[in-house]
């Protein structure tokens, strides 16, 4: 028998107590202007994108939901509330409040066990400024129903991050894992036993942030783990290479200009 992986995800974030946390609320009056980014943890069987009304406008921002990667940001104006709809949908199913003084907010998307698209997410809503979660992190979601010990480096402890919708920042450096490139270990806890279940490497890199979800079968019981990453850019540096390209194109066009002329 095949089990849906929505349905799956939900009961395990049920059991973890994020299905019974309010991830969203009732609209505020407050007005915000926001970049919005989102991320899936996993899919709806049916609902692979999401709409954000814009304010005093029948215009919607529509999201494609990944499962690896960040989408394309964009900008919101509206109620801190933010009503979210699923394609087509004339009601909002959920309204997501964003951060107290956040300016790039990242939507958390959590599949629901529900087949309608009625309430196909719940919705997380993270500050995503450099700030409140900085290049060099790594952003831990324990949706497991049990303890997850992380062990890296030449440490015998083991980093304890309990079930929750509360994540656990790791900032991992050179000094701390014992070198640039370092051996890590996953554990999940069993009455009073620690269980590995995965074994990688990882790098310190400071110029790359990282989100980590640890999530839990209820039909089999295996624990595994995603993560979704982003690189720093430097808005400089991408200012002047668009001013360079420019200046290119715009000396091709000149010689272009000349050798018609010439002809």
């Amino acid at each position: 028998m095949m089990f849906h992986r929505t349905q799956l995800l939900f009961a395990s974030l049920c059991a973890a107590g994020i299905g019974h946390t309010s991830l969203s609320a009732a609209p505020e009056a407050d007005s915000v202007r926001v970049n919005i980014r989102v991320v899936c943890v996993a899919y709806h069987d049916t609902v692979r994108k999401i709409e954000i009304s814009k304010a005093k406008s029948d215009a919607r921002l529509e999201f494609s939901l990944f499962d690896d990667a960040f989408s394309n940001p964009q900008m919101y104006k509206g109620p801190s509330a933010v009503p979210v709809f699923s394609p087509g949908q004339e009601k909002p199913f959920t309204h997501v409040n964003v951060p107290e003084g956040a300016k790039d907010v990242i939507f958390l998307c959590l599949p629901t066990a529900a087949d309608s698209v009625n309430e196909p997410y719940r919705i997380l809503a993270v500050n995503g400024g450099s700030k409140s979660f900085p290049f060099g992190t790594r952003r831990v979601f324990n949706l497991t129903r049990t303890n997850i010990g992380l062990r890296y480096g030449a440490t015998e402890k083991r980093e304890v991050i309990a079930p929750g919708v509360k994540p656990t920042d790791l900032v991992i450096t050179e000094q701390k894992a014992g070198s640039e490139r370092f051996p890590i270990e996953f554990f999940y806890q069993q009455d009073t036993q620690w269980v590995r279940f995965s074994a990688t490497r990882w790098t310190v890199d400071p110029t790359k942030r990282t989100f980590l979800f640890i999530v839990q079968n209820p039909a089999s019981n295996r624990i595994r783990y995603r993560a979704v990453s982003e690189y720093y850019v430097d808005p400089a540096l991408v200012k002047q290479k668009e001013e360079e390209a420019a200046r290119i194109m715009e000396q091709e066009a000149k010689d272009a200009e000349n050798e018609q002329r010439e002809r």
